[in-house]
């Protein structure tokens, strides 16, 4: 949790917890960067009353599925994201990958499988 009053350091903290989301899809060998999250919009700051910090809420993230074009978006206002180390940004995506994206529950059939091309998400090393 940030005391801080100043946005900057609130959004630059919420800006680190999303690059590290991004970067461990990536790095996943299951996902293989298939999701990614972006933040949008402009968050709005809420000093608590006593002056001893603040918040940003009113926080929108999209989930993109790169292999399907689908996106999920969720804004809420109602906690601080960044607490318990970003914790609720992960559950953003989760809820993204298996509730909204429904990629567990969709059964590709051998056929299919053949016509898709191999494509990984990631992009080529310089080795």
């Amino acid at each position: 949790m940030i005391l801080s009053k100043d946005r900057k350091v609130h959004q630059r903290a919420l800006n680190r917890a999303v690059r590290e989301l991004n970067k461990n899809i990536y790095n996943d060998d299951l996902w293989r960067g298939r999701f990614v999250m972006r933040q949008t919009g402009s968050p709005r700051m809420y000093v608590y009353e006593d002056g001893s910090g603040s918040v940003l809420t009113n926080v929108t993230l999209v989930c993109i599925d790169k292999l399907t074009g689908n996106t999920y978006s969720e804004t809420r206002a109602d906690y601080e994201w960044l607490f318990g180390n970003g914790y609720k940004i992960w559950e953003v995506m989760n809820a993204a990958i298996v509730e909204k994206f429904d990629v567990w529950h969709e059964e590709i059939k051998p056929q299919e499988r053949a016509k898709m091309p191999e494509f990984n998400y990631r992009k080529k090393s310089r080795r």
